[in-house]
């Protein structure tokens, strides 16, 4: 049970901080900082810091019934490449998003990972958290992506290859977008679209002089996340046996 545990933090995009507090309540993130941090290299250790300051949570990306690993990969090397710290997942078909080793061993595991089951539920959920809904879909009413304010918090939502957003996003939705097209093709791949609509937000951010960084508080956590994670990439057998983390780096015996 404890290894299956560690798989779904590990696999699934969970968090090490909270999985690790479970086992021992001592644990917390300035704990994991101080005694892990410094395992890491000089250089990894302020190529690390320099990814947490250019993070942002005042843009996040949901994806909805996405049925292609490959698409969703690319939207998880997209987030990460600009910045974009939150991913929703939105899969209500199955039990759970599966994950092909090819993802697992890419940058989803430095992005914070939502996983839904009920579109309503996310959308309403971010909604709550002061989110504008920004759905990418080509309809009678879309207007075109630089219209959209990214001022505002704001969630990219993108649906199905196929079949596209269902209706209960299209109408939760604040705003409909469309990337506006000069070929024949009337739409983009999924993944493509994601990318080209995440750097025009963040570009339109800066533009704006909108300060989407983290607060002090998220930046520790992040610290966390990712330290723990760099020390046990390097050592799975360790990682399936986390209370060996504990002992062995958190609260060692003197």
């Amino acid at each position: 049970a404890a290894a299956e545990a560690a798989a779904e933090v590990m696999f699934q995009g969970g968090s090490w901080v909270d999985h690790l507090h479970r086992l021992d309540a001592r644990v917390t993130p300035a704990l994991l900082v101080e005694r892990l941090w410094p395992l890491m290299t000089a250089e990894r250790a302020q190529r690390m810091q320099r990814v947490i300051d250019n993070r942002t949570r005042h843009l996040a990306v949901a994806l909805e019934g996405l049925h292609d690993l490959g698409n969703a990969a690319a939207v998880f090397r997209t987030c990460d490449a600009f910045g974009v710290q939150n991913v929703h997942v939105i899969n209500t078909t199955s039990d759970r998003f599966k994950v092909s080793r090819v993802i697992s061993t890419g940058s989803h595991k430095w992005l914070t990972l939502r996983h839904w089951h009920d579109s309503s539920a996310c959308v309403a959920a971010l909604k709550q958290s002061g989110y504008q809904i920004a759905l990418a879909h080509l309809s009678s009413h879309s207007v075109p992506l630089h219209r959209v304010d990214f001022s505002k918090k704001t969630v990219i939502v993108l649906g199905n290859e196929h079949a596209g957003p269902s209706e209960k996003v299209q109408q939760m939705a604040d705003v409909v977008f469309e990337v506006p097209l000069k070929g024949f093709v009337q739409s983009l791949n999924v993944s493509v679209a994601a990318a080209v609509c995440v750097y025009h937000a963040r570009e339109q951010m800066q533009q704006l002089g909108v300060d989407g960084s983290l607060s002090a508080e998220e930046r520790l956590r992040l610290r966390a996340e990712f330290c723990t994670k760099s020390v046990l990439q390097g050592n799975p057998q360790l990682a399936a046996d986390c209370q060996r983390i504990v002992a062995r780096y958190l609260f060692p015996k003197q």
